[in-house]
């Protein structure tokens, strides 16, 4: 574990909003969707795909799984959007494992967190998913929040 800086990028991709119970029911459906359509996305930076959770408020999670894009103002396929991420500080951690495993790693983190006194976020990043499926590995980021 580390606390790295990440500078601001943009992703495009398809926005899911689910409560955590539906989430491992509409997510791979997104997913399907996003494999299938990723060709229609313009200016990637590269192949690699990710998921962000953006946000948690009252229950409601909102997520973006997308790809990695080098332009601001391009015009996302339909039903798709172009997110601005800001400059942050997070706690990186590379996941040598399997999908399933992920989750796992990302608890590690934020116990990694408590006991540094670091104090970190809901805003996540896992980046690492293939068309292919085949991942050797996936960087995980949890924001840190300013403050202890």
């Amino acid at each position: 574990m580390k606390i790295v800086q990440k500078e601001a990028f943009f992703v495009t991709g398809i926005i899911v909003h689910a409560q955590w119970e539906e989430l491992w029911e509409v997510m791979p459906k997104a997913w399907n969707t996003l494999f299938k359509r990723y060709p229609e996305i313009e200016n990637r930076t590269d192949d690699v795909l990710m998921d962000i959770s953006l946000k948690k408020e009252d229950g409601l999670y909102t997520q973006l799984i997308g790809a990695q894009t080098n332009k601001e103002n391009q015009l996302p396929p339909k039903g798709m959007e172009t997110v601005a991420i800001p400059a942050k500080t997070y706690i990186h951690y590379r996941h040598e494992g399997s999908l399933q495993e992920i989750a796992d790693s990302f608890g590690k983190i934020y116990n990694w967190a408590k006991k540094e006194e670091v104090k970190a976020g809901d805003f996540k990043l896992d980046i690492g998913y293939t068309t292919s499926g085949e991942e050797e590995y996936h960087d995980l980021y949890v924001e840190v929040l300013s403050g202890k």
